[in-house]
C-alpha cells in the first residue's frame, strides 16, 4: 500500500506543546535555579554545555522558537521498539503539520513521525512512523487526526493492529539556545578546555558513545534479522505457490490420464456394440434365407408329390 507524499515547509513552536507529559527536571544548579537536564541525544556530538546556556547568564533571556524535540519510548513489539525508540527533532512540515525524524548517526535507518490527510480515504488519514512521508514501509500509526503534534498515546504497532498501550512520545529539550537568565550549573563546565572537570566528562561521553554504538548495532541487527524473516517468508510462500502448481499440474494430468481412458474405453464399448449388432443382424439375415429355402423346398416337394399322385390315377384310369 503506497500513500505518496509531499515535503513541506519549516515548522516553527514554542515549548509547552499540549498532549505531552513533561520531562523530568535534573538537579538543581549550584546557583539554586531549577534548570533542566537533557540527556544527551543519539547520535549528537559532544559539545560544550556552556554556549547559550546560564554561563552566560545575561544573554539569550528571549523563547526559543525551535519546535521542542519528542522522545519514543516504550513498544511491546521489540523490533518495532528497536527501529523507532529514540530522540525526534523537527524535521520540516507535511500536509500542514510538522515532520519529526528521529536523530541517528549517518548510514542508521531513517525513521519519521509524519501526518498525512485525507486525499487517499479517511482510513489513511492520522500520523504514522515510516522511513519516509507517503512511503510503503510504515511501523505504527495513530488515527488522532486533529492533534496538530503527534499523540503521545493511542499507537497501533503493526499499522493495522491494536493499540500498544506501552508506546509513548513525550516532550524532549526544545532545542536550542535559550534560557536567558539560567545560572552556570556545575555540569556545564565539563568537557570545556582549560575548565576543571573537562576529564571526568570524558568518561560520560564515551559511554554515551559506545551506548550509542552498540544501539545501532543493535538496530542495524534487528533490521537485517526482519529482512531474513522477510526473506525466509518469501521462500517459504514461493516453495508453497511452487508445490501448489505442481499438485495443480499433476491433477490436471492425472484428470487428462483419466479423460483418455474414459473415451477409449467407450471408443472399444461402442465398437463391440456395433459388431454385435452386425453379427445379431447377419445371423437373422441367415436364419431367414434358410427359413426361405426350407419353405421353397417343401413347396417343390409337396408340388411333385401331387404331380405322381395325379400320373398315378391316370394309369389306373386307362389301362393299357
Amino acid at each position: 500500500m503506497s500513500w505518496p507524499g509531499r515535503s513541506g515547509g519549516g515548522y516553527s513552536a514554542t515549548n509547552g506543546s499540549r498532549g505531552y507529559p513533561a520531562p523530568s527536571a535534573g538537579p538543581s544548579s549550584s546557583s539554586g535555579s531549577n534548570a533542566r537536564v537533557v540527556a544527551p541525544r543519539p547520535g549528537a556530538a559532544p559539545t560544550s554545555s556552556s554556549h547559550g546556556s546560564g554561563h552566560h547568564g545575561g544573554h539569550g533571556g528571549g523563547g526559543d522558537s525551535t519546535p521542542p524535540s519528542l522522545i519514543v519510548g516504550g513498544c511491546s513489539n521489540t523490533t518495532v521498539a528497536g527501529i523507532i525508540q529514540g530522540a525526534f527533532a523537527s524535521n520540516g512540515t507535511n500536509h500542514g503539520k510538522p515532520v519529526y525524524k528521529k536523530e541517528a548517526a549517518a548510514g542508521a535507518v531513517s525513521v519519521l513521525i509524519y501526518f498525512w490527510d485525507e486525499r487517499d480515504g479517511p482510513s489513511f488519514s492520522g500520523w504514522w512512523f515510516g522511513p519516509k512521508v507517503g512511503g510503503d514501509q510504515v511501523w505504527a500509526y495513530n488515527s488522532q487526526k486533529s492533534s496538530q503534534s503527534p499523540p503521545p498515546s493511542g499507537w497501533r504497532v503493526p499499522w493495522d493492529g491494536p493499540v500498544d498501550e506501552t508506546l509513548r512520545i513525550s516532550l524532549g529539550s526544545a532545542g536550542g539556545g535559550g534560557g536567558g537568565g539560567r545560572g552556570a550549573h556545575p555540569s556545564d563546565t565539563h568537557g570545556v578546555r582549560g575548565m576543571p572537570g573537562g576529564g571526568a566528562a570524558a568518561a560520560p561521553r564515551s559511554r554515551a558513545v559506545e551506548d550509542d554504538r552498540r544501539r545501532r548495532d543493535d538496530e542495524r541487527r534487528q533490521v537485517e534479522e526482519q529482512r531474513r524473516r522477510e526473506d525466509e517468508r518469501r521462500r517459504q510462500e514461493d516453495d508453497r505457490r511452487r508445490r501448489q502448481q505442481e499438485e495443480e499440474e499433476r491433477r490436471r494430468r492425472e484428470d487428462e490420464e483419466r479423460r483418455r481412458r474414459d473415451e477409449e474405453r467407450r471408443r472399444r464399448e461402442e465398437e463391440d456394440r456395433r459388431r454385435r449388432e452386425e453379427e445379431h443382424r447377419r445371423r437373422e439375415a441367415e436364419a431367414k434365407r434358410r427359413r426361405e429355402e426350407e419353405e421353397v423346398r417343401k413347396r417343390e416337394q409337396a408340388a411333385a408329390l401331387v404331380v405322381r399322385k395325379v400320373i398315378q390315377r391316370v394309369r389306373i384310369a386307362t389301362p393299357e
